[in-house]
């Protein structure tokens, strides 16, 4: 039988599907899909509809089995959101969307004053107190609605909570369960205190698996229990040597980080607002998310608005004809945050940025200059000499970027898979299918399968 996997990847604009067969030492694309993804909102609350969420996934799932006869699926998500299922009722709550939470910070601020301060809840979780977080998002919901929790339920992310409707496990994943800020980053178990705090129990949350097995079956299918955090799986894509290798997931947000065997919970990682996240192997990501091609993306729409003919690769050609060098701006100014008038507000701050295309470049060189800020930290406090930056995600085809990137650092840029969290969902699953011994099998069919291209 020809070993042929699927990987089901929600990002929280678009759902794609990747199928790929395993030849050798290498993998072979053999077809793709996309959907749009969508939420609505009512009463006053943003809701992902989880119906449509199911609908996409069986056609995906029955698509794949038909024209591949894949042997095994695995799913992968965006972080902290969730669904609840209740055992005494087959009806669904529509899942809370994580934006909810920034038109409640009164909530995120009476949890955080109620342990105190960010850095303890940091400091027993390992993960910085973003206002999205499942354990705000929780809060919120038992102030809004305390009925929902007098009833026997259990709390899934989206992965999980997909799996559970497909075939009745209830379940929740390591790499997952880090993202949540319910998880004890020293007891490597949900956190006793956290859990009090909201009034609930170990058996309202799924048992924590690590991402090595697998799961369950559907439809003469294996479902995979992949890393599925959809960048834990962006992260298996790796093929170098993780402890001197930066690597940067990049898009709207740019996830900054490195590969780290104990966690880092100091208070300058806190003020520096890290999270440490779960790895596939079990091990943690040292992580921080920081503005990324947001910006670029608002410009491009502006342009648009005034009527000029453009796209995204010709914005980039233009910011290489600016003579402007090295100037950046503060990308976490919340004026920077809005969207709203980006071009004035770009040429309001940097005086010399007269033309569209040094607004362009300084938007550009900001994003560098966040990354290099996280670097900074990462080589100085952690006494880290990275060899190279690996740069996966949306702006691996930005060659300007790359470049300006690789000239800040003062590193070699390796490109790798745009797609990277769909592709790594795939080589998790060959990896456990396969019953690889460690990570070193694996990087060999990640370097077989993808054309490296090296920037600097």
């Amino acid at each position: 039988m020809k070993k042929r996997f699927l990987a089901i990847d929600f990002g929280a604009s678009s759902i794609k599907a990747v199928v790929a067969e395993l030849l050798g030492e290498k993998i072979s694309i053999l077809d793709t899909k996309k959907f749009r993804n969508e939420y609505f909102q009512n009463k006053g609350y943003y809701l992902w509809n989880v119906g449509y969420f199911l609908n996409v996934v069986s056609k995906i799932i029955e698509w794949a089995k038909e024209e591949y006869n894949i042997l095994s699926f695995g799913l992968d998500s965006w972080g902290v959101d969730f669904g609840i299922v209740f055992e005494n009722t087959p009806f669904l709550m529509f899942p809370l969307h994580y934006r909810n939470m920034f038109e409640h910070l009164n909530i995120v601020e009476n949890v955080i004053k109620d342990f105190g301060d960010g850095y303890l809840l940091f400091n027993k979780t390992g993960v910085f107190p973003h206002p999205y977080n499942t354990i705000f998002q929780i809060e919120l919901l038992k102030v809004s609605n305390p009925d929902f929790f007098k009833q026997n339920f259990k709390i899934l992310n989206i992965p999980q909570f997909l799996i559970y409707m497909l075939n009745g496990e209830e379940f929740s994943e390591y790499t997952m369960a880090t993202t949540t800020q319910l998880y004890s980053i020293s007891k490597r178990k949900w956190c006793d205190e956290i859990l009090d705090y909201l009034k609930l129990k170990e058996c309202n949350l799924g048992e924590i698996e690590y991402p090595n097995k697998i799961i369950g079956s559907y439809k003469g299918m294996d479902i995979v229990n992949v890393p599925s955090h959809d960048t834990a799986s962006a992260f298996c894509t790796l093929p170098f040597d993780d402890k001197d290798t930066l690597i940067i997931s990049s898009g709207s947000w740019n996830v900054v980080g490195v590969k780290v065997q104990e966690p880092v919970v100091n208070k300058e990682a806190y003020e520096k607002e890290f999270s440490n996240e779960g790895t596939f192997e079990g091990k943690y990501r040292l992580v921080a998310n920081v503005p990324g091609f947001w910006i670029l993306e608002q410009i491009l729409f502006e342009l648009r608005e005034q009527g000029k003919d453009i796209n995204y690769e010709k914005m980039i050609q233009m910011a290489r004809s600016s003579h402007i060098d090295d100037r950046y701006l503060n990308l976490k100014d919340p004026e920077l945050q809005s969207p709203r008038n980006i071009i004035g507000k770009i040429k309001s701050q940097i005086k010399e940025a007269n033309l569209i295309e040094d607004v362009i470049k300084v938007a550009i060189y900001s994003i560098v200059n966040e990354i290099y800020q996280v670097y900074l930290y990462l080589t100085d406090v952690l006494n880290i000499k990275f060899k190279r930056l690996y740069l996966i995600g949306g702006g691996v085809k930005n060659e300007l970027f790359c470049e300006l990137l690789s000239k800040k650092l003062n590193l070699p840029v390796y490109l790798g898979f745009s797609e990277s969290s769909a592709y790594g969902n795939i080589f998790s699953q060959i990896f456990i299918n396969e019953k690889m011994r460690d990570l070193t099998e694996l990087k060999r069919i990640i370097r077989n399968s993808l054309e490296i291209r090296k920037i600097g």
